[in-house]
């Protein structure tokens, strides 16, 4: 409960202004697209809570980075200063090129911004990227920060240059999950706020075997997803990677 506090507590920053620098940034991304895109994008207090859901009762083995920000401008250049996180030409919104949970989000309070969130996580985060992103959020103003201890191991750093044969993905079987059921199991109780919300949510997970996780990323780079709960999944010697609407991730031990 400590934890799920530290990290969604209530804030009282002033509300947060354009950034200036969007155009200098689109400049430096130039080439770069949607489809360039590898990671997961959280722009929402809502979408980041829901990632950390599963962690409630423990702390994640992964390292991750959450700052606050005054103006979303001092969040957008924190983030923007990370060698993988680019702006995309056709969207005009953030983009990873390694596999990362990653994104600057609004803080409401009562219905008002108060805040901007910066938010970076996943296995994928080397010791040089985690200093990186500590050092840019106390550059541009970053408060308040809750952080995990420093990536210990080196890691092998996916980006989205390897250009493989994704004919090498074999289909192994489809499932279907009932998701609130399953989280219910890791001692997790979701409250279903509307009425008439269903007390099931199923999702769809397609699994796969590929040889490597270059392959495995090559075909979920051209496989989009563009329906809620549903899942590619693909096991590797090196992992098990996935896709949903949402983007590309790897799949925590």
């Amino acid at each position: 409960m400590i934890f799920w506090k530290r990290l969604f507590g209530n804030h009282s920053q002033s509300t947060a202004q354009a950034n200036p620098k969007l155009e200098k940034a689109a400049m430096s991304s130039r080439g770069f697209s949607e489809r360039d895109n590898i990671g997961t994008r959280y722009d929402t207090q809502e979408r980041v809570e829901n990632f950390w859901t599963p962690y409630y009762l423990n702390r994640p083995k992964f390292p991750f980075i959450f700052y606050d920000m005054r103006e979303k401008k001092d969040a957008m250049d924190a983030m923007l200063s990370l060698p993988p996180i680019k702006i995309a030409s056709d969207s005009g919104k953030l983009i990873s090129t390694q596999i990362l949970e990653f994104g600057i989000y609004p803080q409401v309070v009562k219905g008002q911004i108060t805040s901007w969130g910066f938010f970076l996580a996943g296995n994928q985060i080397s010791l040089e990227l985690y200093d990186t992103a500590i050092t840019s959020c106390k550059k541009f103003n970053g408060t308040n920060p809750r952080v995990s201890d420093p990536p210990k191991d080196s890691v092998t750093i996916i980006s989205n240059s390897p250009k493989t044969n994704s004919t090498a993905v074999i289909f192994d079987f489809e499932e279907k999950v009932d998701m609130l059921a399953q989280m219910k199991a890791r001692g997790i109780e979701i409250e279903i706020a509307r009425v008439g919300e269903p007390r099931t949510k199923f999702a769809i997970k397609r699994h796969y075997k590929a040889p490597t996780k270059e392959t495995a990323l090559e075909f979920l780079k051209s496989n989009p997803v563009d329906k809620q709960f549903f899942y590619f999944i693909i096991h590797t010697p090196e992992g098990v990677f996935g896709r949903d609407k949402d983007g590309i991730f790897e799949q925590p031990e």
